[in-house]
């Protein structure tokens, strides 16, 4: 079948609107889901990523902290996620300090990845 055939949740053919309803979905699927949501859908399923991993991952350092909320700060402007919006050098540099502090395998499931990673996909912050 073809993705258009497919009910993107329910049967009533709307987007999801949570967390939970978008990584219900498989990872392609995901990403083709995440290409049609809204700007402001796109900050919201983010920020709940990101709350997520805070409450599992108590023992974090002063600086892997300072780095979620750099990176909260720049998801909570709806605006990162307009269309045809670039990655400002502010989230280059927060990518590259991600890495420095969770390590490259860490970094990419936290912010280049929404949603329990798979083998071969990624759907990053944009």
């Amino acid at each position: 079948m073809h993705e258009e055939q497919h009910p993107t949740t329910g049967g009533d053919g709307r987007l999801p609107e949570t967390y939970d309803e978008f990584i219900a979905h498989p990872m392609a699927r995901r990403r083709s889901i995440y290409a049609r949501l809204s700007s402001r859908t796109r900050s919201r399923l983010w920020l709940e990523q990101l709350s997520r991993y805070r409450a599992t991952h108590t023992e974090l350092t002063a600086e892997q902290r300072r780095i979620l909320d750099d990176v909260e700060v720049i998801i909570r402007d709806e605006e990162t996620f307009a269309p045809g919006s670039p990655p400002g050098p502010e989230l280059d540099r927060i990518g590259r300090a991600a890495v420095t502090a969770f390590g490259g395998d860490e970094a990419r499931r936290l912010l280049a990845t929404l949603g329990p990673e798979e083998a071969g996909g990624t759907c990053g912050i944009r």
